[in-house]
């Protein structure tokens, strides 16, 4: 990876997948890139997706693209990684486990997140 003063901003560095069983509602895809690193879920407008549910809070949780240099790597190797925080009255799910309330927990590639 190149100096992320040489990166495009508006680059897709991670996604997040619809998967079978999810409402239509959702957007089938979600793009996360350096200018576009954080979004909100939940049930008022001003999230950036909005589901329109009793059962979900107003923010429900957050997701954020963080950068940061990979531990013990003499050579500056930079990761980005794709972290989630429940701020829900029932909870946020990832592969049926519940996350912990108002903690960052970062996800793995392939991970199920779900909501209650």
């Amino acid at each position: 990876l190149g100096d992320a003063m040489e990166e495009d901003p508006t680059a897709p560095v991670a996604t997040l997948v619809r998967t079978p069983g999810a409402p239509a509602s959702l957007p089938s895809i979600i793009t996360f890139s350096l200018q576009s690193a954080s979004i909100s879920v939940g049930r008022i407008d001003s999230n950036n997706v909005v589901l329109d549910d009793k059962k979900i809070s107003k923010v429900h949780c957050r997701l954020t693209l963080r950068t940061c240099k990979q531990k013990g790597a003499d050579n500056g190797v930079v990761m980005r990684r794709l972290f989630i925080k429940d701020s829900s009255s029932f909870g946020t799910f990832v592969n049926g486990q519940a996350l912990p309330k108002e903690q960052w927990v970062m996800l793995q590639e392939g991970e199920v997140i779900g909501l209650r």
